[in-house]
């Protein structure tokens, strides 16, 4: 089986929106937990209630945090490369 030449550019382009997206990615987890790309827990509702149950039972998931949103880098990186 041979790689025409649309296979081989095809290949050529996802091994550079790959290598660009993984150098894309320190850049975004310097921003992203320099401004807090996180989600925080909410504490009353929509009218001003408070939600001591939901805040007990989901304390778990808020102790430690991560940034979200990091398919944005996929994105950005396959969107130059194309």
């Amino acid at each position: 089986m041979s790689i025409n030449d649309e296979m081989f550019y095809g290949l050529l382009l996802a091994l550079a929106g790959f290598l660009f997206s993984m150098a894309l990615t320190p850049f975004y987890t310097h921003f992203a937990y320099k401004y807090k790309f996180w989600k925080k827990q909410k504490k009353t509702t929509v009218d001003g209630k408070a939600l001591p149950v939901m805040t007990k039972l989901h304390a778990h998931k808020f102790k430690h945090v991560f940034p979200t949103m990091a398919g944005l880098v996929g994105v950005v990186a396959v969107t130059i490369v194309t």
